[in-house]
């Protein structure tokens, strides 16, 4: 399932509202009228050992923004091979900490699966950065933007 919303920029603001799930992306057409777009949003996963206050940041910034936590997907001590699948069953952006060992296993991962995507956000970058950067990435990227794809953030 894809989900889809409709922006028209105005005033300065985004302004968004829900609209119904869409089975495939080939069963719509992007409707452009005026300063309208149908887009695929971001959801994102947290993994375990992300810290909850960037969770908790970007969803009191941000209602709209689908973030699931490291503990309503049960992530605790799964590998990270796994974590990424779970990520991919629900269409979700995976963020982590982990910068040692999450690009391998997602160089790996993406050989012969269909990820959608990666961030990786740096322990040291303070946690207001790290929520600033993911309500940005969420307001102007397209999950499509994201397929297979890694990103470390901030973009320096």
């Amino acid at each position: 399932m894809i989900k889809t919303v409709e922006g028209i920029y105005q005033d300065g603001k985004i302004h968004l509202t829900q609209l119904p799930p869409v089975c495939t992306a080939s069963l719509w057409q992007p409707r452009q009228q005026d300063n309208s777009r149908i887009v695929n949003i971001i959801s994102y996963q947290a993994d375990a050992d992300l810290n909850q206050a960037i969770v908790t940041g970007v969803l009191r910034q941000e209602r709209w923004i689908d973030f699931q936590t490291a503990k309503a997907a049960g992530l605790k001590g799964v590998k990270d091979s796994e974590v990424l699948a779970i990520a991919v069953q629900q269409e979700r952006i995976l963020v982590s900490y982990d910068l040692k060992t999450m690009p391998s296993e997602f160089a790996k991962f993406i050989r012969s699966n269909d990820s959608a995507g990666l961030i990786i956000v740096p322990q040291k970058l303070p946690i207001e950065v790290a929520i600033k950067e993911l309500l940005m990435i969420w307001a102007i990227d397209s999950a499509e933007e994201w397929v297979d794809r890694i990103g470390i953030r901030p973009i320096l």
